[in-house]
Order: C-alpha cells, then structure tokens, then sequence
C-alpha cells in the first residue's frame, strides 16, 4: 500500500512539474558575450623609401584571421619622438603611403596595428626604416637620427 501511495504522489509530482514547468527562476535572457580579444597581429610589414619622391610606402599582409577586422593604424617616430599617428580611424587598405617632406630624421619606426569593429586594438607590428644619408648641402636637418 505504501507503494500505490509512492506511485500516486510521484505522479501527481510530474504533471505539476509538467503544468508549471520545469525551466529556471530566472526567465530572463542571457547577456551577450562581450568581445575583449584583440586582433592578430598584422605579419610581414615591410617599407620601401623612394628617394625621388620623399615617400615610405608601408605594407604587410592582410588579416584573413578575424571576420571583425575594422582595419588597421598606422603611426610613425623618429628616433628620439613619441609615434604620431598617421591614421584617424582604421582603414582597410594593408598598406600606407607616408610622404615624408620635412617632418623627421633619418631612422623611421613604423607601427600597425590591427582594430577590430568592437574596438579591440591588436599589438603593434613594427618596421624601421633607415633612410639614406642626405647629399652634402641637402636635407641637413635629416643629418640626425
């Protein structure tokens, strides 16, 4: 008899859990997933200077890597000079022409970085460039590094 009663209550216990159900208190939607990883890192910068021109033409190769890639920063210091940047937002080109004019010695460093569209900003991949020394009585302000 004990066991009818076990049976009954048991029972009587599914189609309650049945009619009211068997889900979490919380009915609320689970937040989304916060993207906080940066980037790959941008591979095989390389730069080229054409003399006649005054110009450094940075590239490296295109992040297949990440399907939220929003583009890439590219920023440049001298020698001694905190990098500048050279880009206001991210572009997708994976290369950057810098004309060079008056603005700086002769030893370059290059940054690019990688952004993805939640913002996240990958390490900066560098390239350095030593510019040829200036012909005598030209470019004297580019005598220094």
């Amino acid at each position: 008899m004990a066991s009818k009663k076990l049976i009954t209550a048991l029972v009587g216990l599914s189609i309650m859990a049945l009619v009211v159900g068997c889900g979490s208190d919380d009915d609320s939607p689970t937040a989304p997933v916060t993207d906080t990883a940066p980037p790959a890192l941008p591979g095989n910068l390389a730069v080229d200077y054409a003399a006649a021109q005054d110009q450094a033409t940075i590239t490296w190769d295109a992040n297949v890597t990440d399907a939220d890639l929003a583009g890439y920063l590219v920023a440049r210091a001298s020698y001694d000079g905190d990098p500048l940047s050279l880009t206001d937002a991210p572009q997708a080109a994976n290369s950057y022409q810098d004309d060079l004019g008056d603005c700086c010695g002769r030893l370059l460093t290059y940054y690019v970085h990688s952004v993805d569209t939640s913002g996240n900003v990958s390490a900066a991949a560098t390239v350095t460039l030593q510019m040829p020394s200036p012909e005598p009585g030209r470019d004297a302000d580019r005598n220094a590094y």
